[in-house]
């Protein structure tokens, strides 16, 4: 959420909109201060991203209701375990005419077996429009102003404006498409891509191994997307937030750290994950897991099955090197 605000706060002085941006921070003591103080005292989020100067008009509540009440837009940039519950505190509590837009990746457990969006959950449960807005960048590059890409799937022109204005600065690039769910879904299941690389790189597999990964990855993840919202189009796949990040993802991701880590150390995803991430969860097994029900429930394994080895090599059921036979033998 701060490394995002950093834009926005920037481009809200333009006279389109309220001067003012106010985000949500838990608070949590960070050096014997609450972090919303330190926020607005000194302007830096010292804990999730030290050493970035934040914007004046950034005003941090500790409040949920009150940072949303009066808000317009509604930007939803936190994991994504806490999304029901937010959604709970701010259902009936915001504008009518309001609308949102949701960075988190990730599938929504309706039942075992069944999934939907978090754009889904939100737009539900607020009774309001919520789009999707996903990249491969660095939240750390981003709040430093490198050059990075954005892709927003917006189904509404007037709304998708209002977001290019807000995102885009000089050196980042915003792109607006009206596939709301086909923007998520890529950004979500590159995790995967990113998984399978992971455990080749664990396995010392070279690069060739990680090209015939991507291919069959990006084969299921076009497959899967077609399958789960058959009015995807191709060309979001050539969006910055699809081939492009499965590309990045599988060379520098927390998801390929986890599986060489997976694969040479021989721990559970807990223990790397208790150790790796200090005990936050990794959403790459998670997904996995979803996908898996999913396909469980749609007897549909024999499609995908890249996306089947990856859950069952993290639940320990087969060994890492089971995907090989996989990209051996895959039907495509």
């Amino acid at each position: 959420g701060s490394a995002i605000s950093t834009a926005v706060c920037k481009n809200v002085v333009n006279g389109e909109f309220d001067e003012k941006v106010h985000i949500y921070v838990y608070d949590e003591l960070v050096r014997s201060n609450y972090l919303s103080e330190v926020i607005n005292e000194r302007h830096e989020n010292i804990k999730y991203l030290p050493g970035i100067k934040l914007e004046s008009n950034l005003v941090a509540v500790n409040d949920l209701l009150e940072a949303a009440k009066e808000a317009d837009i509604l930007i939803f940039a936190t994991a994504h375990s806490f999304i029901k519950p937010y959604c709970n505190i701010l259902a009936g509590k915001v504008k009518s005419s309001a609308y949102a837009v949701s960075l988190i990746k990730g599938l929504d457990h309706i039942r075992d077996g069944e999934i939907d969006l978090y754009s889904h959950a939100i737009s539900k449960q607020l009774n309001i429009p919520c789009y999707s807005m996903m990249s491969a960048n660095s939240a750390m590059e981003m709040a430093q102003g490198k050059l990075s890409e954005i892709t927003i799937g917006c189904n509404d022109a007037t709304h998708a404006q209002q977001l290019c204005n807000l995102f885009e600065t000089d050196n980042c690039k915003v792109f607006s498409i009206d596939d709301v769910d086909g923007v998520e879904l890529c950004n979500t299941l590159k995790d995967l891509v990113a998984l399978s690389a992971g455990f080749i790189d664990g396995l010392r597999l070279g690069e060739n191994a990680r090209v015939a990964c991507l291919h069959l990855g990006l084969k299921e993840m076009m497959r899967f997307i077609k399958t789960f919202n058959p009015n995807t189009k191709l060309s979001t796949f050539l969006e910055s937030c699809s081939l492009a990040n499965s590309v990045a993802s599988s060379y520098a991701d927390k998801n390929v750290t986890f599986a060489k880590c997976f694969v040479t150390s021989r721990k559970t995803v807990q223990e790397i994950e208790a150790n790796l991430l200090n005990g936050r969860k990794l959403l790459g097994p998670i997904v996995a897991g979803e996908i898996f029900a999913f396909l469980d429930k749609g007897k549909m394994h024999d499609k995908y099955p890249l996306f089947t080895v990856l859950h069952r090599i993290c639940q320990n059921e087969v060994p890492p090197d089971a995907i090989v036979d996989i990209l051996r033998k895959h039907p495509d």
